[in-house]
């Protein structure tokens, strides 16, 4: 008598979140950062434009101040230590600061 094994059943392939996010924010950005392209004088500026626009949005406003939210209630059940919400305020502070900064760092070489 022969001896046949079954296939053992394989689980679904599951995404990277981070590529899934990195593919996500990609399209997001592309998206929001269309206009005509007769308006176009300098393209890549447009874009970044675009960009930075979309990072200084109501929309990221809004998100921002959730994950401070999430970041808070997390605190308060012990869950994320004092290294994780440092590193969570200043990537805000840097983000929705960012062009402040430039300008100021701009004013000190001219």
């Amino acid at each position: 008598m022969s001896r046949t094994t079954a296939a053992k059943p394989t689980t679904a392939h599951r995404a990277d979140p981070f590529r899934l996010g990195l593919a996500l924010t990609f399209v997001i950005v592309f998206c929001c950062s269309a206009e005509p392209a007769f308006a176009q004088s300098n393209p890549v500026q447009n874009m970044l434009n675009g960009v930075i626009g979309f990072l200084n949005s109501g929309v990221m406003r809004s998100l921002a101040i959730l994950a401070v939210i999430a970041a808070g209630i997390a605190a308060y059940l012990g869950r994320i230590t004092w290294g994780t919400g440092g590193m969570l305020m200043g990537g805000l502070i840097l983000t929705f600061g960012a062009a402040s900064l430039v300008d100021q760092f701009s004013g000190f070489v001219s």
